[in-house]
């Protein structure tokens, strides 16, 4: 736009139609088509309806038609860009920019979803109980006046429907100053928003209280009910700093990038694992289960420094010989990578009977995290902050506890021989933590295991 100011616009457009099921085999269970006493009020026209109207309402089982979409079709997908940069001098400048991104939801997740549920519209017969009379069919899956006692009840999944698609706003601004004629130092920040995230919640949990555990669930019709559902949210706000300089007439070179960073969420370890619990249960809500998500990393410094042999061909020193032929054209190379702990939550068994113990924490009454020099493999952090939580879920958040920091150094030689003008071979040595440094994974995360606080 000027001598100084450089202006990039973008806008992307995607047009997904949405997966369909060819042949109408897939079925979604929907607790909006609860006999008209879902949280709508109303049956929408997918949903299936039972012959028989039961007491109390179970949530329906809507049947995809063939040739319909699973999941909304993304038309609205537009997503703008913009990018600047502005320079203040000859050896500073300034970037800033910002995009919006989105998608729906990955097919095989969501499939995976209803892999366990019936067929809406099967006339098979299933034998729970009895091997000559059927205790429950497909085409009315959970009809309560044929469940006999001690029958096996159905357990299902289902997802959010329209299942809504995620997107994320992100955006950031730097600084970049050229230091010398070959070294670049660059300060940057970076941020991000995402809205619409997958969120796997325990739908049929009991509520906690007296009675049985079937009695006290939503739809006592059901065993577990695991609903995928888009109303999860996370963000990310990082300081980045980057030092870098390129090889000279001495061969060296250093890249250093430091990141200082927090990512909060509300989704737990979903389909990722690790160091938080997958599901969250109907019985917490969004804000009490916000924490450090399982990707958080605090503080990360990556560092290389390379050096390339002044010898040989093309280098200052012994550019022609022998001699330079065998000493000339190595590299080293070193990366050290040093990170601080990923933060876990500690968890506890089904104190509640609810019927699963994905939300179910401990009861927080000290700091459980211990100063760094009383951490040991064997007792890594204060089991004694933490109590049986008194017939309720506990006050525990999610990722209080530091797990184990990374270190990590790495070495490489690298020799390039020419054959011919267009052809060479490489050699390489490579050495993977060449300190022997251990690197611990977070400790059991369970508050009933007495290894609990153990490496």
């Amino acid at each position: 736009m000027t001598p100084k100011l450089t202006l990039n616009m973008g806008l992307r457009y995607e047009l997904r139609l949405g997966w369909r099921d060819k042949r109408g085999f897939l079925s979604n269970v929907d607790v909006s088509c609860a006999n008209g006493k879902g949280p709508t009020g109303t049956l929408i026209p997918d949903c299936y309806q039972p012959p028989v109207k039961e007491t109390p309402a179970f949530p329906a089982t809507g049947r995809f038609e063939p040739g319909v979409a699973i999941l909304r079709e993304a038309r609205t997908s537009w997503q703008p860009r913009l990018g600047l940069s502005y320079r203040l001098t000859s050896r500073t400048v300034v970037r800033s920019g910002f995009g919006l991104y989105g998608n729906e939801a990955p097919g095989g997740i969501v499939y995976g979803a209803l892999l366990g549920n019936p067929r809406a519209n099967s006339a098979a017969r299933v034998f729970i109980s009895d091997p000559k009379t059927p205790t429950i069919s497909l085409s009315n899956p959970f009809l309560v006046s044929a469940l006999v006692p001690g029958a096996a009840l159905p357990s299902v999944g289902g997802f959010e429907y329209p299942l809504p698609n995620w997107y994320v706003p992100n955006w950031g601004l730097s600084i970049e100053h050229m230091l010398t004629e070959n070294t670049m130092l660059e300060v940057g920040y970076e941020g991000s928003h995402s809205v619409h995230e997958l969120q796997i919640i325990d739908y049929n949990d009991a509520v906690p209280g007296l009675g049985s555990r079937q009695s006290r669930r939503p739809f006592p019709q059901l065993q577990t009910y695991r609903l995928l559902a888009g109303n999860g949210d996370k963000n990310y706000n990082g300081l980045e700093v980057k030092l870098e300089k390129r090889p000279g007439p001495k061969g060296l070179s250093t890249l250093l990038a430091y990141t200082w960073s927090k990512s909060l969420d509300t989704m737990g370890g979903r389909f990722i694992g690790g160091v938080d619990p997958t599901a969250i249960s109907r019985n917490v809500t969004n804000k009490e289960n916000r924490g450090l998500g399982e990707a958080n990393i605090p503080m990360r410094l990556a560092m290389m420094v390379g050096y390339d042999s002044p010898f040989g061909r093309g280098k200052p020193y012994l550019n022609d010989g022998v001699l330079g032929r065998i000493i000339g054209g190595w590299s080293t190379y070193g990366l050290l990578t040093l990170q601080k702990g990923l933060w876990f939550t500690a968890t506890d068994i089904d104190r509640l009977d609810v019927g699963s113990s994905s939300s179910q924490r401990p009861q927080l009454v000290g700091n459980p995290n211990l100063p760094s020099d009383q951490r040991t493999p064997e007792r890594w952090f204060n089991t004694a902050a933490f109590t049986t939580p008194p017939g309720k879920y506990g006050n525990a958040g999610r990722g209080i506890i530091e797990a184990p920091g990374f270190g990590n150094l790495d070495f490489a030689l690298v020799r390039d021989f020419r054959v011919s003008e267009t052809m060479k071979v490489q050699f390489r040595f490579e050495a993977f933590n060449i300190s022997n440094h251990t690197n611990f994974s977070a400790p059991t995360t369970s508050f009933a295991s007495p290894k609990s606080h153990e490496l």
